[in-house]
């Protein structure tokens, strides 16, 4: 049974092909992203398969351990012949879920998931959290882009990211502008990307269903609670730093740090960054753009 799908999501296009007698299943958040008919050229491609392959396939030298809260989401093993990321699922501790491989050009992926049944039906689940977002960190690193944990709106003028630990207030900013007639791009997970010059924030595919979206972005805030508003403009390495603390990373290559770090010092050349004590009231709005407005 020959299944294909293309995955479109920050304008890459992704094939995503299965030859196998079992269903590829996606999770709802990808159904609008995902099509059927093909293009002519594509960033990567993800051929699936139904299975977990031997041990044998994936050991290697450890790399990259992704925990979190003492749970292991992910692990990059280094094998003999390529990378492997053993993903665990985040709803079973040590349970893998799916074993990916990837070439050398972070182009092709070779994807074995667990086969899952539900009313007695199998089916393969290959982008399930959080190998789904991985693959698309991995189609940052070929061009001039990059993933931040943010969230970002449009108010019809002026493109927005407001970036920053869980808790400090990104989703209620991003609440506070839609209630004001705002459009919200996403409110978690943003691709930024360099396009002849200019910079367009990207949604990408979340655990809800939601439209394909783009904007374009000019501004970086990293908020804070406070007593009263405030802002303090940042520029040269205060600037960068911020944004790396915020963006998407696997650090055990070399390359890959230089390339964030190349997209960082663009970007803050061309948008400017602000630290901005909030007080979470609509006040904020008038509050920001009278700082956009003195410069």
């Amino acid at each position: 049974m020959k299944q294909t799908f293309v995955l479109t999501v920050a304008d890459y296009f992704v094939k995503i092909s299965s030859k196998e007698n079992v269903p590829v299943f996606f999770e709802e958040g990808y159904s609008n992203f995902l099509q059927l008919e093909e293009v002519e050229n594509y960033d990567a491609t993800v051929v699936c398969h139904a299975g977990l392959p031997d041990k044998s396939a994936y050991e290697g030298e450890v790399i990259f351990d992704a925990v979190l809260d003492k749970q292991r989401l992910w692990q990059v093993v280094q094998t003999k012949k390529e990378r492997a990321f053993i993903v665990f699922n985040p709803n079973k501790i040590e349970e893998i879920q799916q074993v990916a491989f990837l070439n050398d050009s972070s182009t092709e992926w070779k994807v074995y998931s667990h086969v899952l049944k539900q009313n007695d039906e199998s089916f393969i689940s290959p982008l399930s959290y959080p190998l789904g977002a991985l693959i698309l960190y991995y189609l940052t690193l070929n061009s001039n882009a990059f993933m931040i944990h943010a969230s970002g709106v449009w108010d019809g003028e002026t493109g927005r990211i407001f970036s920053g630990f869980s808790g400090v207030g990104k989703s209620t900013m991003a609440k506070i502008w839609e209630e004001e007639g705002a459009h919200i791009v996403n409110d978690d997970r943003l691709i930024v990307r360099e396009v002849n010059g200019e910079y367009f924030m990207y949604n990408t595919p979340m655990p809800y269903a939601d439209l394909n979206k783009q904007a374009q972005v000019s501004k970086f805030y990293f908020p804070f609670h406070a007593k009263k508003n405030s802002a303090e403009k940042l520029s040269g390495a205060q600037a960068l730093s911020q944004l790396m603390a915020f963006c998407f990373q696997h650090n055990y290559d070399k390359k890959y740090t230089e390339h964030l770090i190349t997209q960082l010092e663009r970007i803050t050349h061309h948008a400017s960054t602000y630290r901005l004590g909030v007080v979470p009231t609509p006040s904020i709005i008038d509050f920001i753009r009278s700082v956009e407005f003195k410069g």
